[in-house]
């Protein structure tokens, strides 16, 4: 026997008789609209998305990928056709070199801006020495070859930064790396995307460190790392941070503590050689360091904000305050990363605590920016799709610092202006901190789970 309750289509038992006669029968029969509407319409409309819906979420990571890469795509074509704005860093460097060309000083603001006609107001933060490097390789800058050379670089740079962090997937078009890659594009302000759309050295440098890393770990052999960090922290004093890798896996404290000395060293040589250029170089960090916009989305840029906007004390005890409270972030960072060292086995390839030591760098830099936020978004996203499949006390602690985050967020709007751009720090904390303690309270002293 058929149902009782006539509808469009085909039914089980009845399944020669066609769709459309069912529906005439019922017109003809009652006439009643709303039968009509939901047997002919809302019923198989429902069904199809019903099916789509399961569908998805099936493949939730391919969609999750196919979303953020058509922002991703999107935000660049916008970037590209719309504004023509792109690769400025490096176009910056360009200037630089020019106006050491014309026997301008590196760090003459007024110069590089007026003359050619940048458009944005940053200063150059690199030493001397990065200065007369560049100018020994103005090709680079301001020759065509030179800028297909540099943005390939970067480009390969970029490309490989989370391929390297996420443990290099063997198929690298897997399900789960292509939603890390998507996550990595997008996440936190487009991050991803400004690391390759700024024309920062940053990715090159960053990939470089990287890549070290990895083949310390596997090799047991930091001999590379210490030529990179050295090379690296020339550039950017703040990726000594990343000797949190060796100190903490294989307690290479007197390596550590040469490499910072041998860094000193060469900034001091720097200091004796152009005395004048490094007082302006220590002028135009001073002077970024005392305006947050400049100083990005690090722990003590939050510390600035916090303690600026209630107390407003003068810019030399404001600096003091808030570097103290950042040097106190960073020796319980390397006293939590010691304590998990201690309860977990070495490991033999670049695993999640390898990933957590690389986010835990970037948290102790006083220097942070949406693009360096890249670097962070891969470990971010293995570390928490780890606490969201083992669960247990880890995933409540980084769920209570990002709500607690997000209510200091909801404060007096003068406050809350003060505080808003760091609402992804307060997430990206809490995943970091819910990891720390998802280990440690782990029973037993186990190898830490791999990566994709």
């Amino acid at each position: 026997m058929t149902s009782s309750n006539p509808y469009c289509g085909r039914t089980d038992n009845d399944t020669n008789e066609p769709g459309d006669s069912r529906c005439e029968a019922l017109m003809h029969s009652d006439g009643s609209l709303r039968q009509i509407i939901d047997s002919c319409f809302l019923r198989p409309t429902s069904r199809v998305f019903i099916t789509s819906i399961m569908w998805l979420l099936a493949r939730w990571d391919f969609a999750l990928a196919a979303i953020c890469f058509a922002i991703a795509g999107g935000y660049f074509l916008f970037l590209v056709l719309v504004t023509h704005h792109i690769f400025w860093e490096i176009n910056f460097y360009a200037a630089v070199v020019k106006a050491m060309a014309a026997g301008m000083s590196p760090y003459n603001n007024d110069y590089i801006y007026n003359y050619h006609d940048l458009g944005y107001s940053t200063g150059f933060i690199y030493p001397p020495l990065v200065a007369e490097a560049f100018y020994k390789l103005r090709w680079l800058f301001q020759t065509s070859t030179g800028w297909v050379f540099i943005i390939t670089a970067h480009v390969i740079s970029w490309i490989s930064i989370p391929y390297m962090l996420a443990n290099s997937p063997k198929d690298w078009y897997s399900r789960n790396f292509l939603y890390v890659w998507g996550l990595y594009l997008v996440l936190f302000g487009l991050g991803g995307m400004r690391l390759l759309v700024v024309g920062n050295i940053a990715a090159i440098l960053f990939a470089l460190l990287i890549l070290s890393i990895v083949v310390a770990i596997r090799t047991r052999n930091y001999e590379p790392f210490w030529v990179t960090i050295f090379l690296c922290s020339l550039v950017k004093f703040t990726f000594l941070g990343f000797l949190l890798v060796p100190i903490i896996l294989d307690k290479k404290y007197l390596s550590a503590g040469l490499l910072i000395g041998a860094v000193i060293a060469a900034y001091a040589l720097n200091y004796f050689i152009t005395p004048a250029l490094f007082t302006e170089y220590l002028a135009q960090i001073s002077a970024q360091h005392s305006n947050s916009g400049y100083i990005g989305l690090s722990i003590f840029s939050l510390a600035t904000a916090l303690i600026k906007v209630p107390f407003a004390p003068n810019d030399g005890q404001l600096f003091a305050i808030a570097i103290g409270i950042h040097f106190i972030f960073v020796a319980l960072v390397i006293l939590l990363a010691y304590a998990i060292a201690e309860r977990r086995v070495r490991p033999e390839r670049f695993d999640l605590f390898c990933c957590w030591l690389v986010m835990s760098s970037f948290l102790i830099s006083p220097r942070i920016f949406d693009y360096d936020l890249a670097i962070v978004i891969v470990p971010f996203v293995l570390l928490t799709r780890m606490l969201l499949t083992e669960r247990g006390l880890g995933i409540g602690v980084a769920v209570t610092v990002a709500v607690l985050g997000s209510i200091l967020l909801r404060t007096p709007s003068s406050f809350q202006t003060q505080l808003s751009d760091w609402s992804a720090t307060f997430v990206i904390v809490g995943v970091w901190f819910g990891a720390a303690v998802h280990w440690l309270t782990a029973d037993g002293k186990r190898e830490l789970p791999r990566t994709c």
